[in-house]
């Protein structure tokens, strides 16, 4: 996804970052249906985790594996 260049480690998605002020990033996820989450925050690494965290919790969802 060209607009998210960051490919995950959960199926289907992909991240990007970007600098807001400094040291402050906002990441943002997208899986290939549009879905989308994001965080906040000084360390973009966790900030991805995060999101990692949110996106693997949509798709146990979506799957119906609660």
């Amino acid at each position: 996804m060209k607009n998210y260049p960051i490919e995950s480690s959960v199926a289907g998605w992909f991240f990007r970052y970007t600098e807001t002020s400094n040291n402050a990033y906002l990441v943002e996820g997208c899986d290939l249906w549009g879905r989308k989450v994001s965080r906040s925050g000084s360390d973009p690494k966790a900030a991805i985790s995060e999101c990692e965290a949110d996106a693997r919790e949509i798709n146990k969802q979506v799957s119906g594996a609660f």
